[in-house]
């Protein structure tokens, strides 16, 4: 991944995202292909973060963290945690494309379980490197 999400607003046909890096990038809710959420590794300084990827087909992934400024005013429902937050926008995304599959994080999206943490740093790093 080259940059984490910074800001996040949102309209009914499309997402726009700012970047690190500070350019805005629209995404259609069509882009989105797929939803992942996995957790860093337990070692310092990850210690098991969250973090969500929004996929979007051969482009880099958005990557969602529990630090990433989101308006979540527009997402039915309200989370009292940054989890549950990231959990009811992938739910919204879904209803935006029904296409979007998770299949790898369907117990996160679906009820409410703890996503899959990465055991070491290398096989985050496996699992980025597909991404570019």
């Amino acid at each position: 991944m080259e940059f984490v999400r910074r800001e996040r607003a949102r309209s009914v046909h499309r997402d726009k995202a700012r970047v690190d890096r500070g350019e805005q990038r629209s995404v259609m809710w069509s882009d989105i292909v797929r939803l992942v959420a996995r957790r860093m590794p337990p070692d310092p300084p990850y210690e098991k973060v969250l973090f969500v990827d929004v996929v979007l087909g051969a482009d880099d992934p958005v990557r969602l963290l529990p630090t990433t400024k989101i308006n979540y005013n527009a997402v039915p429902g309200s989370g009292m945690s940054s989890k549950e937050n990231l959990r009811l926008l992938g739910a919204f995304i879904r209803g935006h494309n029904p296409a979007v599959q998770w299949p790898e994080s369907e117990g996160f999206f679906e009820r409410n379980e703890i996503p899959i943490a990465f055991a070491v740093l290398r096989h985050f790093a496996d699992y980025d490197a597909r991404y570019g």
